[in-house]
């Protein structure tokens, strides 16, 4: 065999191997961004520190930019709000989880890490490689949802049940000046 023939081999060879290494990575979901790059598909869940809740929004909205900017999807975003932790994490009992399903390439959720490494309201992240984009609600936030419907539910009876005791003091009262009224009149 010529050294040309077994140069073309050698390059026909190292071709087909990049197909078939794109051809794996298809199969394991994500696709290419505008740029080229290989794009898969993540679940992100961070911890804030509960006395930071108030930033998570504007934690999100630079999460959210950082993806976008590196041509990523976010699929969905949750705020679970602030839970009870298994167990204390630098002495903390509770704090708030967010969850994100996002698609990336890696060199983004590199940068992704790395803010959340250097964030110190940030107690905990995990970062999970999904087959596929989740778009549905998690099962933690349909709980969530529907802790939040309840207490809206039970706040709604509460009011209406204040209003017709309201009422009835209004009635009792109107009742009560009617009789001093009528006794008033009796005695004159």
């Amino acid at each position: 065999m010529s050294a040309a023939r077994y140069n073309a081999l050698l390059a026909r060879a190292a071709e087909l191997r990049g197909h078939q290494l794109l051809a794996l990575r298809g199969k394991t979901g994500g696709g290419e961004n505008r740029e080229g790059f290989f794009m898969r598909h993540y679940e992100v869940v961070f911890m804030v520190h509960p006395d930071q809740s108030d930033q998570v929004p504007g934690m999100i909205e630079r999460y959210s930019t950082l993806i976008a900017r590196g041509g990523g999807h976010i699929h969905r975003t949750e705020d679970w709000g602030r839970r009870q932790l298994a167990y204390p994490v630098a002495q903390i009992h509770k704090a708030h989880y967010v969850l994100m399903n996002i698609e990336v390439e890696r060199g983004t959720l590199e940068e992704l890490e790395s803010a959340f490494r250097f964030n110190d309201a940030v107690l905990r992240n995990l970062i999970i490689g999904r087959r596929q984009a989740e778009t549905g609600m998690s099962k933690i936030y349909e709980e969530e949802l529907r802790e939040q419907e309840k207490d809206r539910e039970r706040e709604r009876r509460r009011e209406e049940e204040a209003k017709a005791r309201m009422a009835r003091r209004q009635q009792e009262e109107t009742k009560a000046e009617v009789e001093e009224d009528k006794s008033a009149v009796t005695a004159v």
